[in-house]
């Protein structure tokens, strides 16, 4: 009975142990994922105010270009 009790109270305290590490470990990697998910729409942001200026340039149909004009 009591090598039961003390298998018992070591199995209770054990998994405190074990979830208490996998529980840090789990909010740890939360944290790691939300920093590179905002680092992430930080530069995708930029990325796209970019590309967004880029697009300010007119289409080559606006240019208007007369090709016989340069071939002469």
């Amino acid at each position: 009975e009591a090598a039961r009790q003390e298998f018992i109270k070591e199995r209770k305290a054990k998994p405190k142990e074990d979830t208490t590490s996998w529980e840090k470990e789990l909010v740890e990697q939360k944290r790691q994922h939300e920093i590179e998910r905002k680092a992430f729409v930080k530069r995708r942001d930029e990325m796209n105010r970019i590309l967004n200026s880029v697009g300010q340039i007119p289409e080559e149909d606006e240019y208007d270009i007369d090709l016989d004009y340069v071939e002469e």
